[in-house]
């Protein structure tokens, strides 16, 4: 399955994207990707059932369930914070997930030291979906993709995409990594990251200035910008994203020669969640 490529205008230029959004209707963007060949190795093993994380608002929990309910495999969720009642949640519910909600001290402790006792054939896919499993999706997509010297952009949550972008991208093309989440020292962060995936570090920019105070944090000019962007962004990573891609070609940061390539990683799920906690900030027909 291919997402295909649009080019849209940006800050005055024309740039293109990767609508990884457009993959699958609930298994969009980076978690159809990242979830692949993790649920293809859960099935091989002939696994009870599959074990994750995540918070209430989370892509990936969204996804997994879908991905689970197709394949009929069990899925228990170890959620973080107390109990809520939000659209992410009610469509994990109605997939059929077991919900396990844990305080966020606990689960931070829980997604390492989960006693697997309890389920002893349970096949567990991290935070995110992010190991060296899904490193293989994304470099699938990545095959997709037969421009070269590119400066790929894409956002940062859990690292894996980029990092397996980084990984499958040629030696002439640049990868700028746009984090969604306030960080102390982000290229730290990134390093550590690769370090454990295996990844080395080569060609990449970090952009921590567009991250709008952290995670599901905004501010009025980033609701607007996306709602007036051509194609749907959501507010979390992909519209936060191609707002500081507008920044930057504004400030004459790109030559004018040089190639972007966008990634949408999908996420559109989340604007409902996100309208219903903020008031409607994102127009209806961003939602999927």
């Amino acid at each position: 399955m291919m997402s295909g490529i649009t080019k849209v205008t940006i800050g005055g230029r024309a740039i293109l994207v990767k609508r990884e959004d457009l993959l699958h209707p609930y298994v969009s963007g980076n978690k159809f990707r990242k979830l692949k060949y993790n649920i293809l190795q859960a099935l091989d093993l002939g696994a009870s059932e599959i074990i994750s994380f995540g918070g209430a608002f989370s892509n990936h929990i969204h996804a997994l369930s879908y991905a689970c309910k197709f394949y009929n495999i069990p899925l228990v969720l170890f959620i973080r914070g107390e109990e809520i009642d939000n659209p992410t949640l009610r469509f994990v519910k109605h997939n059929g997930a077991e919900l396990i909600f844990v305080d966020r001290t606990s689960y931070r402790e829980i997604k390492t030291t989960i006693a697997f006792a309890e389920y002893p054939n349970a096949y567990v896919i991290p935070e995110g979906g992010s190991n060296k499993l899904a490193l293989e999706g994304i470099k699938e997509m990545m095959s997709e993709i037969k421009e070269t010297n590119i400066h790929y952009c894409v956002p940062y949550g859990s690292g894996a995409t980029s990092i397996g972008m980084m990984a499958a991208m040629q030696d002439t093309d640049h990868l700028h990594v746009f984090s969604a989440l306030k960080m102390k020292d982000f290229a730290a962060d990134f390093k550590e990251r690769s370090i454990s995936l295996d990844v080395p570090i080569r060609n990449v920019t970090f952009h921590d200035q567009y991250h709008f105070g952290g995670f599901a944090k905004h501010r009025p000019e980033l609701i607007q910008f996306i709602n007036q962007f051509e194609i749907p962004l959501d507010p979390l990573y992909t519209g936060k994203m191609m707002f500081g891609i507008a920044d930057l070609i504004e400030s004459n940061y790109f030559a004018p020669e040089d190639k972007i390539i966008a990634i949408h990683t999908g996420g559109l799920q989340g604007i409902a969640g996100f309208n219903a906690r903020f008031g409607n900030l994102i127009n209806p027909q961003h939602s999927q």
